[in-house]
C-alpha cells in the first residue's frame, strides 16, 4: 500500500515538474507551428509541437517552441542540434550550448560535429556539458585525436598536464603506446600506472591494433 502511494505521489511530483502552458502561448503560432493550434485544448499539443521540431531555425525558434514540448523538450532541442549538423550552420559555440539548454543529448551531438582542435579542451568540453553519452564523447575524442597521429611528445604533454586522467582516456594512450612502442607508460605516475594496466588487458588481443585506426604497427 505505502509503495503504491510513493509510486503515485513521485509520478504526480513529475508532472507537475513541467510549467503549465499559457493560453496566449498556444495561440501564437507561426509557420509548419500553426497546425498544432487545433489541439490547444488537448494534452497532445506539447506532441504536436515537438512532432514539427526540425522546422526550428532560429536560436529564437528553439527557446520558444521548445519550451512548450514540456516532457519532449530534450527530444525537441536534440532534432534542432542534429539539424544545426547537418546544415554545417555557423553558430558561435555559446549559441550551441544556449540552444541545448543544458541536454546531454544536444550537446554531445554538436560537439561531436564541432569538436575543438585542441583535445583537452574536447576532454573538459565532454565532462562539462555531457552527462547521458560522456563515454561516447570522450571516447570519440581520444579516437581522433589518435587518428592525428600525435608523437610522443604530444603524449607525454597530454599524460603530465592532467596528472589524474580518468580511465577511459588512459585506455586510448594505453592503446597507442602499445600498438606504436612509444614508451610513454613506464614511469611510477597515476597515469603511468594506469596505462600499464590497460595495456596489460591489450596484450590478450594484438589484433586491436588494426582496427579503426588501419595497422598501427606500420
Amino acid at each position: 500500500m505505502w509503495w503504491i502511494v510513493v509510486v503515485c505521489c513521485a509520478q504526480e511530483e513529475e508532472k507537475s515538474s513541467f510549467s503549465p502552458l499559457q493560453e496566449h502561448q498556444k495561440v501564437r503560432l507561426s509557420g509548419k507551428f500553426l497546425v498544432c493550434r487545433k489541439y490547444a485544448r488537448r494534452d497532445i499539443f506539447s506532441y504536436c509541437i515537438y512532432q514539427k521540431a526540425e522546422h526550428l531555425e532560429t536560436l529564437e525558434d528553439v527557446h520558444y517552441y521548445c519550451s512548450m514540448t514540456q516532457e519532449w523538450e530534450e527530444a525537441c532541442r536534440h532534432v534542432w542540434g542534429a539539424k544545426i549538423v547537418r546544415q554545417r550552420r555557423e553558430l558561435n559555440f555559446e549559441e550551441l550550448m544556449d540552444g541545448c539548454a543544458g541536454f546531454s543529448d544536444c550537446a554531445f551531438e554538436i560537439l561531436d560535429a564541432f569538436p575543438s582542435k585542441q583535445v583537452l579542451a574536447q576532454l573538459d568540453l565532454c565532462i562539462r556539458y555531457v552527462s547521458a553519452d560522456q563515454k561516447d564523447c570522450i571516447s570519440h575524442t581520444m579516437q581522433r585525436w589518435m587518428n592525428t597521429r600525435p608523437s610522443k611528445q604530444d603524449v607525454l604533454h597530454f599524460m603530465n598536464t592532467n596528472p589524474y586522467h580518468i580511465q577511459e582516456t588512459l585506455y586510448f594512450v594505453g592503446l597507442y603506446d602499445y600498438c606504436y612502442s612509444l614508451g610513454v607508460c613506464e614511469g611510477q605516475s597515476n597515469n603511468e600506472k594506469k596505462c600499464r594496466q590497460e595495456q596489460n588487458k591489450l596484450s590478450s588481443n594484438p589484433n586491436l591494433c588494426r582496427g579503426k585506426w588501419g595497422d598501427m604497427r606500420r
